[in-house]
């Protein structure tokens, strides 16, 4: 296949891909995107710590970044609110352990971009997982530093946890000016659940022999298994907001959905809640009017809107001069000083746009003991789904490209044509361009991403148990006995067994099955929420979780009898007995903040992760080595646990060195899970379902490979018959597209890699300073290039119907078999206007429409399409 197929493929569906990956009843809105550039660790070695870059070349680094409470504190102090942001840069820092010295040396320095220096500043959880770094220009660092430390005076402190905090000012949310709604903070309860089952992580002392005869002794990690009480705290990071304050975020935003789950952003105060009228059960349930704050203040609960526990509101433990209410009243006051504001970060889907169905990742689904005919009928339906796009199922197709009755707006010339006339779905260009869209999706099925019955939903426990506990009941039982849960779909709790998931998954151990079930208060007080799963207070079901927290974490509820089958009931959990052990307390210097800096950058998460997996689809030669593999797996677990945590804690385990060692290769399906791993050299090929499955759907791969084309398909539907034929106009254009051909063909041997170098020096002029090792880390502008093409087009026949014409004639007719990209390069618009409207019939979501697509029903409706 000519190359240039797929790059112009990929070159039109930027804005298709998006509504592939969210669908329009999925859609949540997102704050405004800014500006900044970003560079890699070594560009700023090789520029001596001086980078110089001129305006042709910045555009190579420039990256979109959600807006955050750090870029309004910026955009406060310099007076600049132009979408461009001066005055951060990011430095990616992967490989880093290489250029260790060179790290520490812009940590502790900085460096220089144009004549500026640029000093290291706050990261994300997200920015240290990735070695990302933010940079600050100078000049304004000594007042956002003192915006973001808010006055405090620490002197000693955990340090990673410090810097995870004023890490938070770099999430992404939208910032609501000149808000100061009234939050009560309580404090955290506690329950101990008694006598559970559970394996942790112990210390064995085991003897061998060295070279010299000598008996030693050496430590390593290793389980125990035993009963014991589990103390886990409620409500870890969450709270409840009055329904007043769902209505002013749902005004002050704007979103599609009614924001009843709400993830907040303060400086030093992150987590979610929920909509409770809790007013209402003070009111109607309890005889008392008034709630008790961690501060033993007492409030008016009429004059209350949001409720919340201490282990959201983080700065708890910074500002703490007085150590009683003062304390929270100075928050405020210096929080108004510097014009900080609080930020809504994500929240709900509504019952009607929640998803039915979603796709699965390999970690769940790799540990389930199923026999692998009933493993693969996991992978029927995404098969299906797969198939009747290609097919050219209108309902399906109309579906996936985000056509829909009640919002049709197209994204691109493809889609403008489609909505003239459904034919076009023959075209050929149309139809491999929908398979370069869904060959990604069948990659995925090969790694395991196979949709499933469920949606994801927040987490939460019980809130009626919350609206006891703080209406003053010291012992609080709630509504959800152990092993049950609460969730709601359109109108109807779930009822019935589902089993609950969360990523990342790392051991068997972590499967939950829980009983959904209804109750009087639950439907009373949170019916309405929508998209949540509240689970009971009286089970280990969080820690089974792989520790879940209740301050935004998701779950994935699942209804699916054959993963069920594949599920043991009767595991013990694998708990880490330290979960909340932090460092220690350390100065606050520039070489401690170094030191921890790059700690926070050693992440685990992904090596221990994929070290489970191998150990998951290896194959045992006795059951011996299966139990020590399935020890393996318990203890990665937990060092996984603590890996997530280490921006927070300071404190991580590192893999245990023979079980990093034996773990390798990969299995052969991870070559499916991203591009890093499709390049590896070796794979493990055992016959573990995951395994199996890649196989199989590269089996079927191939055979629906070739169903392409529909031989039946009439191009003359994209000819306008009235205009004449131009006989010198159509060799004119013959000669442009041969030039064409000939000019992918040669990009194309650049593997998409960029430019040559010479042709960048020939468009920007030879003063510029790239280098060429950084002209071929770019990508190829195939904007640039199509354009050049449309332009000579263009100066042969201007008229685009015409021009549609020719070149359909040239490419259906005497070149049938070479590439007919170039007829929407050069004449989409014509293409479009030469097709005649036909009637169109688009799906609408109905629950008794006779068609179903990912859970949803829907009918046919007739739309007036309206040409563009």
């Amino acid at each position: 296949m000519d190359t240039s197929i797929i790059y112009y493929s990929i070159y039109l569906a930027s804005t298709l891909n998006n509504i592939i990956k969210t669908k329009r009843r999925n859609y949540l809105k997102s704050p405004i995107l800014y500006t900044i550039r970003k560079f890699t660790l070594k560009q700023i070695i090789n520029s001596n710590y001086n980078l110089i870059i001129t305006i042709h070349q910045q555009r190579l680094y420039e990256v979109k970044q959600s807006d955050n409470m750090l870029f309004r504190q910026i955009r406060l102090i310099t007076k600049k609110h132009n979408r461009y942001n001066e005055y951060v840069i990011f430095v990616d820092c992967s490989g880093w352990k290489s250029k260790e010295k060179e790290l520490r040396h812009i940590l502790k320095n900085g460096f220089y971009t144009n004549g500026k220096l640029f000093i290291p500043t706050e990261k994300s959880a997200s920015m240290s997982r990735n070695s990302v770094i933010g940079f600050i220009d100078a000049t304004i660092e000594e007042e956002l530093n003192k915006r973001i430390t808010m006055d405090m005076k620490i002197e000693k402190t955990v340090l990673a946890k410090l810097l995870a905090y004023r890490g938070l000012f770099f999430s992404g949310c939208f910032c609501l000016e000149n808000w100061y709604p009234n939050i009560v903070v309580v404090d955290d309860y506690s329950v101990t659940i008694p006598n559970q089952h559970i394996k942790y992580l112990v210390d064995t002392e085991k003897e061998y022999t060295n070279k010299e005869g000598k008996v030693c002794i050496w430590k390593e990690k290793g389980i125990k298994e035993d009963y014991c009480d589990v103390k886990i705290n409620l409500w870890d990071g969450s709270g409840i907001h009055s329904p007043e304050i769902t209505q002013y975020i749902k005004n002050k935003i704007n979103p599609e959905e009614n924001p009843t789950s709400i993830l907040w952003r303060l400086p030093y105060g992150k987590g979610m809640t929920h909509e409770v009228d809790f007013k209402s059960w003070f009111k109607n349930e309890t005889k008392i009017s008034t709630i008790t704050d961690i501060f033993k203040v007492t409030h008016n609960i009429e004059d209350v809107d949001i409720i919340v526990g201490k282990s959201f509101y983080k700065g708890y433990s910074y500002f703490k001069e007085y150590d009683d209410y003062r304390d929270w009243e100075n928050y405020w006051k210096v929080f108004k000083k510097y014009n900080h504001c609080i930020g809504v970060s994500a929240w709900n889907y509504s019952f009607e746009n929640e998803p039915k169905m979603k796709k699965a990742s390999y970690q769940i689904l790799q540990d389930l003991n199923l026999d692998f005919e009933d493993f693969l009928e996991l992978a029927d339906y995404t098969k299906e789904w797969i198939n009747k796009v290609i097919n050219g199922d209108l309902i399906y197709t109309y579906c996936f490209l985000g056509l829909f009755a009640d919002h049709y707006k197209p994204s691109n010339d493809y889609m403008r044509a489609i909505l003239k006339n459904p034919e076009m779905l023959k075209e050929e260009c149309v139809r491999k361009y929908l398979i370069e869209l869904l060959k990604k999706n069948i990659d995925l099925m090969k790694c395991g991403k196979l949709f499933l019955d469920g949606s994801f939903k927040f987490v939460v426990t019980d809130l009626i148990m919350f609206l006891q506990y703080i209406s003053g009941d010291k012992n609080p039982k709630g509504v959800l006995n152990s092993f049950e849960f609460y969730s709601k779909n359109i109108n109807t709790a779930i009822i019935g067994e589902r089993i609950i998931e969360r990523n990342p998954h790392i051991s068997h151990e972590e499967h939950v099955i829980l009983k959904g079930v209804n109750h009087d208060l639950l439907e009373k007080y949170c019916g309405h929420l929508a998209n949540l799963c509240q689970i009971n207070g009286h089970s280990i079901t969080l820690p089974r979780l792989n520790g879940a927290d209740e301050d935004g974490d998701r779950v994935f509820v699942i209804d699916s009898d054959i993963m069920k089958n594949g599920i043991k009931r009767d595991l013990p959990i694998v708990i880490d007995m330290e979960d909340k052990v932090t460092a220690l307390k350390e100065d606050i210097n520039i070489d401690n903040i170094i030191e921890c800096t790059i700690r926070s950058m050693t992440s685990l998460v992904g090596e221990s992760s994929n070290c489970a997996t191998c150990y998951h689809n290896k194959s045992p030669k006795s059951d011996e080595q299966r139990q020590k593999y399935l020890g393996y797996i318990n203890i990665l677990s937990i060092v996984n646990g603590k890996a997530i945590d280490f921006a927070k804690t300071g404190i991580i385990f590192n893999i245990p060195r023979h079980i990093a060692k034996y773990s390798k290769p990969l299995p052969y399906f991870m070559k499916y899970a991203g591009k890093y791993y499709k390049n590896l050299k070796k794979f493990n090929k055992s016959q573990s379902n995951l395994n199996r499955l890649a196989w199989h759907i590269e089996k079927w791969h191939k055979e629906i490979r070739f169903k392409r084309k529909f031989n039946n398909f009439n191009y003359n539907i994209m000819i306008d018959d009235s205009i004449p034929f131009d006989e010198d106009k159509f060799n004119k254009l013959e000669e442009l597209y041969l030039e064409y051909l000939k000019e992918m063909k040669e990009l194309g041997k650049q593997n998409a890699i960029s430019k040559s170098y010479d042709d960048y020096k020939n468009y920007f002029g030879n003063n510029d300073k790239l280098t060429k090792q950084e002209v071929l880390n770019t990508n190829i502008n195939w904007d640039y290039y199509f354009n050049i093409y449309k332009e000579k087009a263009n100066d042969i026949c201007f008229n685009q119907k015409e021009l549609a014409n020719l070149s359909v004639k040239l490419c259906y007719e005497k070149y049938l078999k070479k590439n007919k990209k170039f007829i929407w390069i050069i004449a989409s618009q014509g293409i479009i206007d030469n097709l005649i409207q036909v009637n169109i019939m688009l799906p609408i979501e109905d629950e008794n429409g006779e068609y179903e697509y990912l859970g949803n029903n829907y009918k046919l409706q007739e739309v007036k399409v309206i040409a563009e």
